[in-house]
């Protein structure tokens, strides 16, 4: 623990003095009743003009408490989650950084470059120098602060990998469309990079409302993955669901057109900048196909082959297909390295899964967190089709209806069981499992997050 005069300080997003005021006001009425009643009873009922005050400086103060850490830090929650929505890796942009808690946050995170932009007008209870203070009692030494204008950016065209804001854009005043904010955020964003823009966008203080600053996304080269009400993405305890706190917060997700969202392109970027991460199985492959007859086997999508190696250990003969070249490359030197008695029984394949035409029908398809750059249903038909007769089909991926996985995963990633389920032939297929389950995630397992696991076999009739 740090000594008090040496901690971040992190304002809350309710000004303080905007308490203070109202609670000034509250007393000033109270005492101004007091006096008159003191000469003139009936003078009591001025204590009625007080309500309207008190009750706004009982949200606001409660409000302030709720973000703060005392009450819950869901100011600092909020800010995880629009980090999540970009990942990491590459130069980012956070337009409207104030004390730097976001940015800050998102620097610990991952390395890169972080630039960050805000007016730190007089009215706000902070500053350039307090953003930079923070960074250093934090730790973090390659953050940029830059004074400028959300409406306005001072930086060239695609200059960005991820572009981040919250809570800001609302707060403009040097424009009469606010939406402009988020079109010169996207101007900045190179193709290919990642956004992720919270704000009151279901709110009066956009005209056009969700609808509006989604279509100025979609015009502006912007592919929306993720568009959802804060309270749908988080459990937001009152008063931060009242339509004046957070009631009208969007999360905004997705990202610039130009390298295909999902496409060969896309992924050859994610593994560049994120490396291969996890050489460990899935737990829920390593449940549900432990006990299956070996045979051939295909690991469509296998990313950084742990799923290909387990496999190959039990003695399945793997065909191991990605679209991207880099993660095949580091996923055969390390079977290599790690398990060479397994890696000759695996058979690495660039290919993009979309439009790849398997030489032969498998006894085993797996197929695991893969983000099709086609309707998910198509996707999973294609894949049954490279199924023996009386082979099976295992599929794994993020619930749709899993809170974290929606912050930070775009909706095309996720699914329910029942969207692979109507995918497959009726009468040709018997489903073994079909449910939602649970894993541990993160550096520290700190995370728990919701799968849906698929098991089923083709009819040997078929």
């Amino acid at each position: 623990m740090r000594p008090g005069g040496d901690r971040p300080d992190y304002p809350t997003w309710v000004r303080s003095r905007r308490i203070l005021v109202f609670w000034a006001v509250v007393g000033g009425i109270l005492g101004l009743s007091l006096v008159v009643a003191l000469r003139w009873l009936p003078g009591l009922a001025l204590v009625l003009l007080a309500i309207p005050f008190l009750y706004i400086a009982v949200v606001i103060t409660w409000t302030s408490y709720r973000l703060g850490p005392r009450g819950g830090d869901y100011q600092s929650r909020i800010h995880q989650l629009v980090v999540d929505s970009v990942g990491g890796g590459g130069r980012l942009l956070d337009v409207g950084c104030g004390s730097g808690q976001l940015l800050i946050r998102a620097a610990r995170s991952a390395p890169g470059e972080y630039v960050g932009l805000d007016s730190w007008g007089p009215s706000w209870e902070y500053s350039v120098e307090q953003a930079r203070r923070n960074a250093r009692l934090e730790g973090v030494q390659r953050l940029r602060l830059v004074r400028g204008s959300a409406s306005r950016l001072p930086f060239a065209e695609a200059r960005f990998r991820r572009v981040v804001s919250c809570l800001t854009f609302h707060e403009v005043r040097d424009t009469a469309d606010r939406t402009d904010t988020v079109v010169e955020a996207l101007r900045v964003l190179e193709p290919g990079g990642r956004f992720a823009f919270l704000d009151l966008f279901d709110g009066p203080e956009f005209p056009g409302g969700r609808a509006g600053v989604l279509r100025a996304v979609a015009e502006h080269g912007g592919e929306v993955h993720a568009a959802r009400r804060l309270s749908e993405v988080l459990d937001l305890p009152f008063p931060l669901t009242l339509g004046k706190v957070l009631g009208h917060a969007v999360l905004v997700s997705g990202v610039k057109a130009g390298a295909a969202a999902f496409g060969s392109q896309w992924w050859e970027q994610h593994y560049q900048e994120h490396g291969t991460g996890r050489h460990v199985p899935s737990p829920h492959l390593v449940a549900e196909v432990g006990g299956l007859p070996v045979g051939a086997a295909l690991d469509a999508g296998c990313g950084p082959g742990a799923d290909a190696v387990w496999l190959a250990e039990q003695g399945w003969q793997v065909t191991a297909v990605d679209v991207s070249p880099t993660v095949l490359r580091r996923a055969e030197e390390y079977a290599a390295a790690q398990a060479p008695a397994a890696a000759a029984r695996i058979r690495w394949l660039v290919a993009d899964l979309t439009e790849w035409k398997p030489p032969q029908r498998y006894d085993l398809v797996v197929s695991q967190y893969v983000h099709p750059a086609v309707p998910f249903g198509d996707f999973v038909a294609r894949l049954a089709e490279a199924v023996a007769p009386g082979g099976t089909l295992f599929l794994a991926g993020h619930d749709r209806a899993d809170t974290h996985s929606a912050a930070h995963a775009p909706q095309e990633a996720a699914l329910g069981p029942e969207s692979v389920v109507s995918a497959l032939s009726p009468g040709a297929w018997e489903v073994d499992v079909a449910e939602t389950r649970t894993r541990r995630a993160g550096h520290g397992g700190e995370e728990t997050m919701h799968d849906v696991v698929v098991r089923a076999h083709r009819t040997a009739s078929d």
